[in-house]
């Protein structure tokens, strides 16, 4: 009566073994992350005929009211998008702007401010 009992473990563990192997599994590579949006066509000092100023690099956007690191840039056919964590005034706040260049100037629109609009063109 061993026998039977003994000849289904010798059975049982080979399989149980079988399913705890991971030498076999393969990881999937990570993708590396993409490269940094380039910046260079909205980077520079900006004004605007009503005496608004903005000054953007490739990772602030400030102006006279808000000083904003950039957290998330995009570039869609030359149009930017950019995701703001601004301090100003006393308060933090998180906005949303298009920036599209356009000849010499610059339409930016404030996303979180219910689509205003500002045209600037380089300081000078």
């Amino acid at each position: 009566m061993h026998k039977p009992k003994l000849a289904a473990l010798a059975l049982v563990f080979p399989l149980l073994a079988a399913c705890s192997e991971t030498g076999s599994q393969k990881v999937a590579a990570t993708p590396p992350p993409p490269p940094p949006v380039d910046a260079t066509p909205i980077t520079g000092t900006w004004c605007s005929p009503a005496g608004g100023r903005f000054s953007i690099s490739q990772d602030r956007f400030d102006s006279r009211e808000n000083k904003c690191a950039i957290t998330r840039l995009n570039n869609f056919q030359g149009t930017f998008t950019a995701s703001l964590a601004c301090e100003g005034e006393g308060q933090t706040s998180e906005e949303a702007v298009t920036i599209s260049p356009v000849d010499k100037s610059l339409h930016i629109t404030f996303l979180s401010r219910a689509g205003k609009r500002a045209i600037v063109t380089p300081c000078g």
